[in-house]
């Protein structure tokens, strides 16, 4: 998350902000994955993912991102069982991030 921090001119409440929007818009990327997922489209499932990923290195959430992109490569080799499974760990990774960053708040 340093690096996040310094692209944004190490302004912490600006850093503080965007962490605050990733973790709101966390819940619905997980949901159009799992809707992708239950519909079966390698090639839809492949690209909410890959947003997934893309906002996880934009807030500089290096495990989540390393997490996404093994689950991307699964897309693109239309292994969405193997997805599927992936998203457990993806998930639970996803509940402890929005928890930090809610302690921000706090």
């Amino acid at each position: 998350m340093d690096d996040t921090l310094q692209r944004l001119g190490d302004d912490q409440q600006l850093f503080y902000q965007v962490l605050r929007w990733f973790a709101a818009d966390l819940p619905n990327t997980l949901a159009g994955i799992e809707t992708c997922l239950v519909s079966g489209d390698a090639h839809k499932t492949r690209e909410a993912v890959h947003k997934l990923k893309g906002s996880a290195a934009n807030a500089g959430a290096t495990g989540l991102h390393a997490m996404v992109v093994e689950a991307e490569q699964l897309c693109k080799a239309n292994e969405l069982a193997k997805v599927k499974t992936r998203m457990v760990s993806v998930r639970q990774e996803i509940n402890q991030i929005i928890a930090l960053i809610e302690q921000l708040d706090d």
